[in-house]
């Protein structure tokens, strides 16, 4: 994701002999810890700096408040999740990309955001492949339970 921002920010390439510093926020709504190593080791690739932000939980009001203060950091790209569809977090967004700082939205998508790119799994067709798999795998015979975390978030409809 680090690279990413990197690469749509300066399209023209980067050598390590350069050493630029560009600063980066990963607003994770939760401790994804295995994501954070990718981006240790992205940031040690590619001379750049991320600060992570993380929560215990989902709560937009926590994600939001971190992302604020993300944008008054000024950083040169936010990582950030779109946990929720709601106004608040969608405003927030808006405001990052109104003052020229590139949004990187990962596991949950908000295309209303002014996001320049989404990083996740199109959740229908997957939906979609695990019921054809499960129906395959059982003789259209079996009862299958789903369990979500949460009935409201976009990656779990």
């Amino acid at each position: 994701m680090v690279s990413m921002l990197f690469l749509l920010k300066f399209p023209s390439g980067f050598s390590p002999a350069e050493d630029p510093t560009f600063h980066f926020t990963f607003v994770c709504p939760l401790t994804w810890t295995i994501l954070a190593s990718g981006i240790k080791d992205a940031d040690k690739e590619f001379g750049t700096d991320t600060k992570l932000v993380g929560c215990s939980h989902l709560d937009p009001a926590l994600q939001i408040q971190a992302l604020e203060t993300a944008i008054c950091s000024n950083p040169d790209g936010i990582i950030t999740a779109g946990i929720e569809e709601n106004d608040e977090l969608s405003a927030v967004l808006l405001k990052a990309a109104k003052k020229g700082i590139p949004v990187v939205l990962v596991d949950s998508d908000l295309p209303e955001s002014k996001r320049i790119c989404y990083i996740g799994t199109d959740n229908i067709k997957a939906g979609q492949l695990a019921g054809s798999d499960l129906y395959k795998a059982t003789g259209g015979k079996a009862k299958i339970g789903v369990i979500a975390s949460s009935l409201t978030a976009p990656n779990q409809y």
